[in-house]
């Protein structure tokens, strides 16, 4: 069962910073290893070894204990609060400057469950984010707070925790932990589901989904990983996830996207429909392209993509163009342009190889 952490306050429309919750923030344990003072930037397989090491894993146990005490204490404080202080630093209500301004708290969570997350100084740093851990907080049958590390040693830098409390279609609980991610500019959401277990009142992964292959990550039973906008915005209903929602992923053996549909089979989701959909930048390049044919032989000139190379697809188009222009000097220029430009992109380079040779007979076929 699922017990209140965060007690019978009201929650106000200004998050309002008190005395009591102020020294309760301030009294949040940070994970400190003097060992581990010296952090460098390290590739995938080093990081993976010192996460394992026994002086990490002892300072992570004494930590979890520091932590469960100091939940003691913040159980009696809503979150709302409690980032009120982490926010302002200071007693009082926030500014409309505080409340509007960008920030990335600690504390997280809802009335029944509390996430807490900290920088790991043992990892190294990434190219592009810093390591964190993750703990949610849970109180037991026996009024303790059970504190388990649900994210070790991940990565994320600005990345975004979110922490929510639904249920799947048969009513049954479960925790919902999303996190906002970006890959090469791209952002992607990871969400991740658990139950509480009601006898050790620690989360296990609820087991929902099938197992999908999505460049960056491979997701497994109880993730799924969403690109662009997210799923279907109705795939969560008053708190409910719903029989059935669609959700943009990346294609795991092609460009672009392809929408998944699932649907609820009474115990977990099955993929019943699979739309590939043309990726933003494959579909600034057709629209590119469809420019380039549209005012073949006009003066105007066709705006490139900002985001995407298209002197491959530019110099295959013109060279066809050309052809059946019957301006083969300039097709042979092109078809010859795009035969090197190309060598990165297999379809587009046996269309050159195409184009070349065609143009190449209609020389040989003019001199006769």
């Amino acid at each position: 069962m699922f017990i209140l952490l965060t007690g019978g306050f009201a929650f106000c429309k200004t998050p309002v910073c008190t005395e009591r919750a102020l020294q309760v923030v301030k009294a949040m344990p940070e994970f400190e290893v003097p060992e581990c003072s010296d952090q460098t930037y390290s590739d995938e397989t080093q990081t993976s070894e010192l996460r394992k090491k026994t002086l990490r894993k002892r300072a992570l146990l004494a930590y979890r204990k520091k932590l469960a005490l100091w939940g003691t204490r913040a159980q009696f404080f809503p979150t709302s609060a409690l980032e009120a202080c982490e926010k302002k630093g200071s007693v009082g209500p926030l500014s409309k400057e505080e409340t509007e301004a960008y920030f990335t708290s600690d504390i997280g969570g809802n009335a029944s469950l509390r996430l807490v997350t900290t920088a790991d100084p043992c990892l190294p740093i990434g190219a592009h984010d810093d390591p964190y851990n993750a703990f949610l907080l849970v109180k037991n049958s026996d009024q303790k707070i059970v504190v388990t590390e649900i994210k070790d040693g991940g990565y994320g830098g600005d990345a975004s925790l979110q922490l929510d409390q639904l249920t799947d279609p048969n009513n049954q609980p479960l925790i919902l932990l999303s996190i906002v991610r970006e890959d090469a500019y791209r952002p992607y959401e990871v969400f991740e589901v658990f139950r509480v277990n009601p006898k050790t009142s620690r989360p296990e992964p609820a087991e929902i989904f099938p197992v999908r292959e999505a460049a960056p990550v491979t997701s497994s039973k109880n993730v799924v990983v969403s690109w662009g906008d997210g799923p279907d915005p109705k795939w969560l209903q008053k708190d409910k996830l719903a029989d059935q929602f669609e959700n943009l992923e990346e294609n795991p053996h092609g460009e672009g996207n392809i929408r998944v549909t699932y649907r609820w089979d009474g115990k977990t989701y099955v993929v019943v429909g699979i739309k590939h959909e043309a990726s933003p930048e494959a579909k600034a390049i057709g629209a590119y392209r469809a420019c380039l044919k549209a005012n073949f032989g006009t003066t105007k000139v066709c705006d490139e993509p900002p985001d995407a190379d298209v002197t491959c697809e530019k110099q295959n188009d013109l060279a066809w163009l050309n052809f059946k222009a019957n301006k083969l000097q300039d097709a042979l220029k092109y078809a010859q342009l795009a035969l090197e430009s190309c060598k990165e992109k297999s379809l587009e380079l046996k269309h050159a190889d195409y184009y070349h040779k065609q143009i190449q007979r209609a020389l040989q076929a003019e001199k006769h």
